[in-house]
């Protein structure tokens, strides 16, 4: 056997392993890449987002999938009990005979800091590897609230961090979420709230993303960008005042993103 051919055996064999994690709601209206088998033949968001973005090498339809499922399902209220906020991105929904942590079977549960921020991520990923551009736009109002939702979230944090804080469900809301993943070098648990690198650049990317699917997507986007004086209080030499959060003024985002101020 060639070299080749035992290359064409191994994608033939990656693809028919990630077409059987594919799943499906009851109309088939909905699908999405499943976080494993046989214990997680669920929907997880950060999973299903982190497999669609390694995978957009085959094409980037079964990311704009998963996106439009996470989409259907983004938060709307605050409920403490599955830690739903508006413009979250569910963590986990079963669809089996039982939900997780006691819920219903599909209810979604919202526990986790990362998947908001990475689902904008995926988005401007697919755009770059060819998805329909309309699909791209009907999107981009569920990414906008991802983007509100981070801000809000790193508004309450004195660094401008994504953290972890729940009373109920998953201590830890990074992807090491086992209740003992995080501890400190003498081996004593960490006590929240706790911000994980990794969610800090998936929300600074996510920012970046955003500002260049706008502008890409001609989205109107400068009527509804904050201006530095609505976002970081008023202007001084020194640049935003000490009280705003670092993560709310979009002028150096844009600039970074290669996007002119209005």
């Amino acid at each position: 056997m060639s070299g080749s051919d035992r290359w064409a055996r191994a994608i033939d064999s990656a693809l028919a392993d990630l077409q059987a994690l594919r799943m499906h709601d009851a109309t088939r209206e909905l699908s999405w890449i499943a976080a494993g088998a046989p214990w997680y033949l669920a929907l997880f968001g950060r999973d299903a987002l982190l497999t669609a973005y390694e995978a957009l090498i085959t094409g980037p339809e079964p990311a704009v999938d998963v996106l439009d499922a996470l989409a259907r399902f983004q938060g709307v209220d605050d409920d403490p009990r599955t830690g739903e906020a508006p413009g979250k991105i569910l963590h986990e929904l079963r669809t089996g005979h039982s939900g997780v942590f006691g819920l219903a079977p599909w209810t979604p549960y919202y526990g986790s800091v990362d998947a908001t921020p990475l689902f904008v991520v995926v988005l401007a990923a697919a755009y770059r590897w060819g998805a329909a551009v309309d699909r791209v736009r009907s999107l981009l109002p569920a990414a906008r609230r991802a983007v509100s939702w981070c801000r809000a979230t790193a508004a309450d944090d004195r660094h401008g961090g994504l953290t972890c804080r729940s009373d109920t469900g998953l201590r830890n809301q990074g992807w090491k979420d086992h209740a003992e993943a995080m501890v400190h070098a003498d081996a004593t648990l960490a006590r929240g709230p706790i911000a994980v690198i990794e969610a800090q650049a998936y929300h600074w990317r996510a920012l970046t993303d955003l500002a260049v699917l706008e502008t890409a997507t001609d989205a109107g986007w400068r009527s509804r960008r904050p201006t530095p004086a609505t976002c970081c209080g008023p202007a001084s030499s020194t640049g935003p005042t000490p009280t705003s959060s670092p993560t709310a003024c979009w002028q150096p985002i844009c600039t970074q993103a290669g996007v002119s101020a209005p």
